[in-house]
């Protein structure tokens, strides 16, 4: 059995993600919905995983499935 310095290095290696929650909710079309867990979007130019960053609400196309971070944005879209 390895001791257990050498099992934190290997943790420290492995990146494990940050399952903190920083979308608090979504609109889908015209619906809201609360998130209740971890949200694991891609990283864009925005920050939109900005570990430092909540977002209040995501809007996402009900026919794309392509995601906004603001309403304008989102309705200019549509």
């Amino acid at each position: 059995m390895a001791d257990d310095d050498s099992m934190s290095d290997d943790d420290d290696q492995l990146n494990i993600p940050d399952n903190t929650k920083h979308i608090t909710s979504i609109q889908l079309g015209e619906v809201d919905i609360d998130c209740w867990f971890h949200s694991p979007y891609i990283d864009t130019e925005d920050g939109l995983h900005d570990k430092n960053r909540t977002i209040e609400k995501l809007f996402i196309c009900e026919y794309c499935l392509r995601y906004f971070l603001n309403n304008r944005k989102y309705r200019q879209h549509m």
